[in-house]
């Protein structure tokens, strides 16, 4: 929630994004719970407008109009639908997007205007036909049909991407929900499905970002599309295997793998918690002023927790497939001013890539090393105490 404080009134903005239509009714019940817990401490006098992704079928029955007007572009409401409309109905607010009259080509998402009389279907990944095309697909048609630069346009993307991100940095890591159900860092991962708009110019908006992004697949088009996709990125997230065979399994397989460290997930790689000389170190870095203060002395003394983070990060790109990694580069530092305060392992990985960039079997050489001391798997006393 977002509160603006004007001269003759407050706003209060509530970001949602609800379950879908065929979720079950308790996780649409507990959905719908916890977003009126919010708008009870909202005071009378100010305006409150809920926005987002609120996955309903808003109709035109003429008992919701008073609430939802008559410009709907479906004729009957669904589940979803009179959830939403009690939930307006409740706090005294109405349903404005079926308002006003709209074209219906501009009442609908993709789910809605592919039911259009007037849809033609694409499921070649390689076609520039059709209304729904690959990323590829489009580059080629711009590229070699309207001669624009590519790379310029992508670079825009990739600036509009980052600054997205940051701007939601802050409350996606210090929120509550992370700090109750993240216990460490292995299952800290999340694929956010972000929409662009290009105007005349080429220059991009952003149109939303998706917390849970379909990765249904109807077609050869979305399956040549979703299915690597979803391989890169469990690749990325590195799914280790649970710690919970026997002694003897666990020695038949190493062998017949041929694998010559342990096998399973060790939490030690994960910890959240720090030593007493990494809290001073970390510190001390992010009170400094200057990226020249940094980006050559914070790599002179990599402790424990430095050297996870390294390992982790380095496993990351070995795996990064068809994705790209936009930060951090080496160029990314331009963007550490946006963040609300300044990050330590922004810093670190900022030098880390200045220095093996161009040669990464340098740095997972020193990585390695490290890891030979078995110094990654040092960790304080109140994690071996876990």
């Amino acid at each position: 929630m977002l509160t603006i404080e004007a001269q003759w009134f407050d706003i209060s903005f509530l970001n949602v994004h609800a379950p879908t239509e065929d979720k079950s009714q308790d996780e649409k019940e507990t959905f719908y719970e916890q977003l009126e817990s919010l708008q009870k401490p909202i005071p009378s006098d100010r305006i409150q407008i809920v926005l987002g992704y609120l996955n309903a079928k808003v109709g035109k029955e003429t008992m919701f109009r008073q609430v939802a007007g008559k410009y709907s572009l479906h004729d009957e409401t669904n589940d979803n639908g009179r959830k939403l409309i009690d939930l307006a109905t409740g706090n005294g607010l109405v349903i404005k997007n079926t308002m006003y009259p709209h074209k219906n080509i501009h009442k609908g998402t993709w789910s809605i205007n592919r039911l259009s009389s007037r849809y033609t279907e694409n499921e070649d990944a390689d076609a520039c036909q059709g209304h729904k095309w690959t990323l590829r697909s489009l580059w080629t048609y711009m590229e070699k049909g309207r001669k624009i630069d590519v790379k310029k346009l992508w670079k825009s993307l990739e600036d509009l991407v980052v600054k997205t991100v940051i701007s939601g940095e802050s409350p996606m890591a210090m929120s509550q929900m992370c700090s109750s159900n993240l216990c460490n860092r292995y299952n800290a991962y999340e694929l956010f499905g972000i929409d662009v708009l290009f105007d005349e110019y080429l220059k991009p908006w952003i149109l939303e970002v998706n917390i849970s992004p379909s990765l249904h697949s109807s077609s050869p088009l979305d399956l040549a599309v979703k299915g690597p996709l979803v391989k890169d990125l469990m690749n990325m997230a590195g799914y280790h295997i649970p710690n919970k065979m026997s002694h003897s399994t666990h020695n038949y397989l190493l062998k017949v793998l041929g694998v010559k460290s342990i096998l399973c997930y060790d939490k030690r790689l994960y910890t959240l918690n720090l030593s007493a000389k990494e809290k001073e170190k970390e510190e001390y870095y992010t009170n400094i002023e200057s990226r020249e203060e940094y980006i050559d002395s914070i790599l002179d003394d990599l402790l424990p927790d430095n050297i996870r983070h390294l390992i982790v990060y380095e496993d990351e790109i070995t795996q990064v497939g068809s994705f790209q990694k936009v930060f951090p580069t080496t160029s990314s530092s331009k963007y550490h001013k946006y963040f609300d305060s300044s990050r330590y392992y922004n810093m670190l990985l900022d030098a880390w890539e200045c220095k093996y960039s161009n040669n990464r079997g340098e740095g997972t050489a020193v990585l390695e090393k490290l890891c030979q001391l078995k110094i990654h798997l040092e960790v304080p006393d109140i994690d071996e105490e876990e």
